[in-house]
């Protein structure tokens, strides 16, 4: 099965700006949007609400093309249909690996939201959110994450030593990153199980 680097609530990032007055989703920036991953050598899942594509389907959803365009854009693209969060959350507990959102998840982390095959706890929810990354458009109407997601360095060959050297450095710096993400999920699922069975 393909390991993943990043989870996208593409959900959320197809709806960004959907405050705004006469809003449409933007099939052409969909797509810019989701190649920032494939640039950076990220291999990105993207969960994408049965309701976000119903509503696009039926035009309750804008967009600047058709429904069978937007469907396209996620026929190419790693996209997996999801009926909840939960579902999201456990893809990124699965590849122990970041949510790109800038939702907040309030209600999921308070318990305030709950679903019956969910396997998410509350604890596991607060980890998920500090791990969390969000985004939005740079100054220049591009879509960046904050901070920007660093790009994957590649096999080195015939390299200046130097250049070599401050590369093995950021893989190794992104290597740590993987495991302390790794250990606070672990810590969050203990403090699962011991909720669970009342110690300490």
């Amino acid at each position: 099965m393909t390991e993943y680097d990043v989870i996208v609530d593409g959900s959320n990032l197809l709806l960004y700006g959907s405050n705004k007055r006469n809003f449409k989703v933007n099939l052409k920036q969909l797509k810019s949007n989701l190649t920032y991953f494939r640039k950076r050598g990220q291999r990105a899942l993207i969960c994408v609400d049965t309701s976000t594509i119903s509503k696009i389907e039926k035009g309750k959803i804008n967009t600047t093309g058709s429904f069978e365009e937007f469907n396209e854009i996620l026929q190419t693209n790693d996209v997996f249909e999801i009926y909840s969060d939960h579902q999201m959350a456990e893809f990124a507990l699965k590849f122990a690996c970041p949510v790109v959102t800038n939702d907040k998840f309030r209600d999921w982390r308070s318990g305030k939201a709950s679903h019956k095959n969910s396997t998410v706890s509350k604890e596991q929810w607060e980890e998920l959110h500090k791990q969390s990354i969000p985004h939005r458009q740079d100054k220049s109407g591009k879509f960046t994450t904050v901070p920007p997601i660093q790009t994957k360095i590649p096999a080195l060959i015939d390299e200046d030593p130097t250049e070599s050297m401050a590369n093995e450095n950021l893989l190794l710096k992104e290597q740590l990153e993987s495991l302390r993400r790794k250990n606070e999920l672990h810590r969050a699922e203990i403090a699962t199980y011991r909720k669970i069975l009342n110690i300490g």
